[in-house]
């Protein structure tokens, strides 16, 4: 809610913000589709900040967040909350496969417990790794064929 202009980099193609909850001070990249919002949104701002020029006190959040949650049931989702939004965005890092210490420090986690909390792993991330398991271990056996028909016959 905090965030301003000057917080976004696009030359660098980064933001910098300060979590609400801890105090800490972060800078993360921005993907290309994003940026590109940011930009256009920006020529029609006249405001500071990027999403509100009100004073942010807990009365606008809980304004905001009310709208946001009933914007998703309106969608069909159920309970979905901003706080929401840092178990999906952890969840697709994973998926895409961010290893969890960058995912960790692009949440600005203290600890991978924190992360491994907000990170959920659904069947089609599991039904990938079975996958390349399955892979890995078919190649594997038909080096075993190749190594033991060579030994067989003599060749190496």
């Amino acid at each position: 809610m905090n965030l301003r202009w000057s917080d976004v980099n696009f030359v660098k193609e980064e933001l910098t913000f300060v979590q609400s909850k801890t105090g800490k001070r972060l800078t993360n990249p921005i993907g290309g589709c994003l940026l590109k919002e940011l930009a256009e949104y920006k020529e029609n701002s006249m405001n500071e900040r990027l999403f509100d020029s009100e004073e942010v006190n807990q009365k606008l959040v809980i304004r905001y967040s009310s709208h946001f949650s009933r914007l998703f049931k309106k969608l069909g989702i159920e309970r979905f909350t901003f706080h929401n939004l840092s178990h999906c965005f952890s969840t697709y890092l994973s998926d895409a496969g961010s290893d969890a210490f960058t995912t960790q420090s692009l949440l600005g986690h203290a600890s991978l417990n924190q992360t491994a909390h907000y990170t959920h792993k659904g069947m089609p991330a599991k039904r990938s790794t079975i996958r390349g398991m399955e892979k890995y271990i078919m190649d594997m056996t038909e080096e075993v064929k190749i190594t033991a028909i060579n030994s067989v016959c003599g060749t190496t």
